[in-house]
C-alpha cells in the first residue's frame, strides 16, 4: 500500500530533515539507507498503482485478450501478498492465471514458481495448525483413558482381554503423530509431548502382570492351606 508506506516515510525521525537536505548520515546512523529503500519502493508502488489505474479505465471499454491477463495476473500478486497466509485463494489464483494465460514469458513462469513455493509453505502451515488443534485434543483423550486404566488399577498391565489392543484413541494419536512428525519444526512441543503420550501407552498395553506366587512353598504358612496339602498330609482323615 503506497499511501500507508508514504505514512510511516513521514513518522520517520530523520524524514524532515533529509527532506531539508540536512546530512543524511547524522539523521539516520542507525538505519541509514532506510529512508532512501522506503521512498523508492514508494514511488515504484505508485507508478503501479497508476499503470493499473489506466489499464482498468482502458479494459473497462474495450475487449481483449489482454484484459483477462491483467485481471489474472493481478489477482495472483495480490493472493501472494495475503497477510493471513490462506492457500485457498492463492490456489484459485494460480488456476486462473494457468486458465487465462496461453503464453508463459519468463516474468510469468517466475511469478508461478513464486506461488507454488508460497502455497506449499502455506497449506503445510494451515494442516500444522489443524493437526496441533487434533493432537491436543486427542492426548487429552488418552490421557483420560489411561487415568481410568489407573483408577481400577490396571495399570501398566491391562487385562488378559485388553492387552496388546489398541483402543480407538490410541490409533487416532497414533495416525496424528505419523502424520505430524514431518511438521515437528512447526508443531513444536505439540508433537513431542504426543509422542511421548503414545510410546507410554504402547508400552503400558504390551505389558503382563507379574507371575502369582500363589503356588509358592511359603503362602501355604498363612491361614489359607491347600487342599492337596491337607490331604496328602491327613488332615481331611477322619480319624477314630
Amino acid at each position: 500500500d503506497a499511501a500507508a508506506l508514504w505514512e510511516a516515510i513521514q513518522s520517520l525521525p530523520c524524514a524532515e530533515d533529509a527532506v531539508k537536505g540536512a546530512r543524511r548520515d547524522a539523521v539516520c546512523q542507525a538505519e541509514p539507507a532506510l529512508l532512501d529503500d522506503a521512498t523508492k519502493r514508494a514511488h515504484a508502488l505508485n507508478n503501479i498503482a497508476k499503470t493499473e489505474e489506466g489499464l482498468t479505465k482502458l479494459y473497462a471499454v474495450t475487449e481483449s485478450a489482454e484484459e483477462d491477463n491483467f485481471y489474472a495476473t493481478k489477482a495472483l500478486r495480490a493472493a501472494l501478498a495475503d497477510p493471513s497466509f490462506d492457500p485457498d485463494p492463492l490456489r484459485s489464483a494460480m488456476e486462473e492465471f494457468r486458465r487465462v494465460c496461453t503464453f508463459f514469458s519468463p516474468a510469468a513462469k517466475s511469478l508461478l514458481e513464486q506461488a507454488r513455493t508460497l502455497l506449499e509453505l502455506w497449506t503445510r502451515r494451515k494442516r500444522a495448525e489443524e493437526l496441533r488443534t487434533q493432537l491436543r485434543r486427542s492426548v487429552r483423550s488418552v490421557l483420560d483413558l489411561e487415568a481410568a486404566r489407573r483408577a481400577a488399577e490396571q495399570w501398566p498391565a491391562p487385562p488378559k482381554e485388553l492387552r496388546g489392543v489398541e483402543e480407538p484413541e490410541v490409533k487416532t494419536l497414533k495416525r496424528l503423530v505419523a502424520e505430524g512428525e514431518p511438521l515437528g519444526g512447526i508443531l513444536g512441543v505439540d508433537i513431542v509431548e504426543a509422542a511421548a503420550v503414545l510410546q507410554r501407552h504402547l508400552w503400558a498395553i504390551a505389558q503382563t502382570p507379574p507371575p502369582s506366587d500363589a503356588y509358592r512353598k511359603d503362602a501355604f504358612d498363612g491361614e489359607v492351606r491347600c487342599l492337596k496339602i491337607g490331604e496328602r498330609l491327613g488332615w481331611w482323615t477322619k480319624r477314630e
